[in-house]
């Protein structure tokens, strides 16, 4: 048995069928039915939620839109069958939905979100701070990129070669790192002192750029 929002389902693959007939039956760019349980299951079973449904901007969002690999003139998120966080100033953050249904998440998996979680507000705040003086261009690129169609890249310096390094420093593994449920959904690292270091850490440590999704998808392979 699998509760989401309330509502009770036998299976994972009863939820799955739940969320795919509604997915499959919202039109190209629209926004579906099933937005406020689609939300709730981000932060009931998705492994960092506030990546998606952003802190503090909870009250700007429109709902889920939908985007079907189907429709060939849409540029900006091209192939596959996407759900999409859609807020009130145009910013859109895609989901898996497919994988908040499985919600397999393993110990590695879940040290890997908490850490990730633990530096959002950062990388938040930096990309507000970048778009304080108007337009932007990429980094990487120098193309002119809007809010909704720019994320925030580690570069460099991969965010997996910071953690890494923040754990060889310490002489941790991935293993090692202890993460706690949040009540909110998600994971977070349970031992306070460690969250304060490694936060420390990728503050002093870290250099980050704004690139268009697609130069972020690949920058990392770049070595």
């Amino acid at each position: 048995m699998i509760i989401v929002s309330g509502r009770e389902f036998a299976s994972k693959k009863a939820l799955y069928e739940h969320v795919k007939s509604h997915v499959e039956q919202t039109e190209h760019g629209q926004i579906t039915s099933e937005s406020e349980f689609l939300l709730h299951m981000i932060c009931e079973r998705h492994e960092n939620p506030d990546a998606k449904i952003v802190p503090g901007l909870e009250s700007e969002i429109v709902g889920v839109r939908v985007r079907h690999k189907s429709c060939k003139n849409h540029k900006i998120h091209p192939g596959g069958n996407h759900t999409f966080v859609a807020y009130a100033d145009g910013m859109e953050i895609d989901f898996s939905w497919v994988k908040c249904c499985h919600g397999r998440f393993g110990a590695s998996e879940k040290a890997r979100a908490a850490m990730r979680r633990a530096v959002h507000g950062e990388i938040v705040a930096y990309k507000k701070l970048r778009y304080l003086s108007g337009s932007v261009t990429s980094d990487a690129s120098g193309v002119a990129v809007a809010w909704g169609e720019s994320q925030v890249d580690h570069w460099p310096v991969t965010f997996q070669e910071l953690r890494d390094w923040f754990l060889q420093d310490r002489g941790l593994d991935l293993e090692d790192i202890k993460v706690a449920d949040d009540p909110r959904g998600g994971h977070v690292m349970a031992d306070p002192e460690l969250l304060k270091s490694w936060q420390l850490f990728h503050q002093n440590n870290s250099t980050l750029r704004l690139v268009t999704v697609d130069e972020n998808k690949t920058s990392w392979r770049k070595e």
